[in-house]
């Protein structure tokens, strides 16, 4: 009877060298089977081509847990590889790591809301997206500086009154804790959208990016800290990883990162038909704002200015 990878065990072979060099085969074939299965046919790899990707280094013995012996994956530090070589937004391998670790499914609980009788919660921006797009049954959002999930949720009512899919993306441990507590019938995921067209680790502070060379740096005085690492993943990934690159609308907010998170994005590859970004943190202010969307061929439908909320909409052409 054949033993699979997490059952054989070093003390069962008397040469430690063959035991580590079949450890560590069965470790990528195990890698190359638990990615295999979330993959698109086209995005399938053999083995031999995920050894090539990742150096055999990289899954040395430290991959083994010390008390029971058994191969164990270490999604963090693979993920750590990848930032490292700046792989592309659509490496295959990249893509497999965020929908098995990193993406987190709808809930299937009842709403957890504070304020349920509330239909709209956000600034006015739901609703007039909704009347934009005729009001639109079974859309899918992506909304990006998602906080808690309700407050301010520009993507709550289309989730509850319009049967819409989403993912909700915060990079905040602590906010995502309490965003998860929603039962949101949304994927969510705890991360940051990268400035950069590859995946990548950076700081955060309570708010927002910090230390990024391509953002504002006069920003840095709004957030007092603490200061965490939160991992960043380009939108196409994402995107990719859902198998989801049509939007129906995408709402942005994330406090002075938002065009190079914009310049990140394959505009050809992605088919995104409504978005508000937030704009008073933006180089050049509300026109330059404007003017970068009409050059990505969107148009200008209306702004947004109260407590809380500086957002432009806008609408693919």
């Amino acid at each position: 009877m054949g033993l699979s990878p997490t059952t054989i065990k070093c003390q069962r072979l008397s040469d430690k060298y063959v035991c580590m060099g079949l450890l560590t085969v069965m470790m990528i074939f195990s890698l190359f089977l638990l990615l295999r299965d979330n993959m698109t046919d086209k995005e399938k790899l053999s083995p031999d081509e995920i050894q090539n990707q990742f150096e055999i280094k990289a899954f040395n013995t430290k991959y083994i847990n010390k008390t029971s012996g058994d191969v164990m994956f270490d999604y963090k530090s693979a993920m750590s590889a990848l930032n490292a070589a700046k792989v592309s937004a659509d490496d295959p391998l990249l893509l497999g790591l965020i929908r098995r670790y990193y993406i987190e499914n709808p809930s299937d609980l009842g709403y957890n809301l504070e304020n349920p009788h509330i239909r709209d919660t956000s600034k006015g921006q739901a609703a007039f997206v909704d009347e934009a797009l005729n009001h639109t049954e079974k859309g899918f959002y992506v909304e990006c500086g998602a906080q808690s999930g309700e407050f301010l949720s520009n993507s709550l009512f289309f989730e509850r009154f319009r049967s819409w899919s989403g993912i909700l993306i915060e990079a905040n441990p602590m906010w995502y804790k309490v965003l998860k507590n929603k039962h949101r019938k949304a994927f969510t995921i705890n991360a940051c959208l990268s400035t950069k067209p590859y995946p990548s680790m950076v700081k955060y502070g309570r708010r927002r990016i910090i230390g990024d060379d391509v953002i504002k740096p006069d920003l840095l005085e709004y957030d007092e800290g603490p200061y965490i690492d939160v991992q960043c993943f380009p939108l196409h990934s994402i995107l990719l990883a859902l198998n989801q690159v049509k939007v129906d609308y995408f709402s942005l907010d994330v406090e002075g990162a938002e065009k190079p998170i914009l310049d990140t994005i394959p505009w050809d590859k992605v088919d995104i038909k409504m978005m508000s970004i937030e704009y008073n943190k933006w180089i050049g202010g509300e026109k330059s704002l404007k003017t970068y969307m009409q050059n990505k061929h969107y148009k200008f439908l209306t702004s947004l200015t109260e407590r809380h909320v500086a957002d432009i909409i806008v609408q693919k052409i």
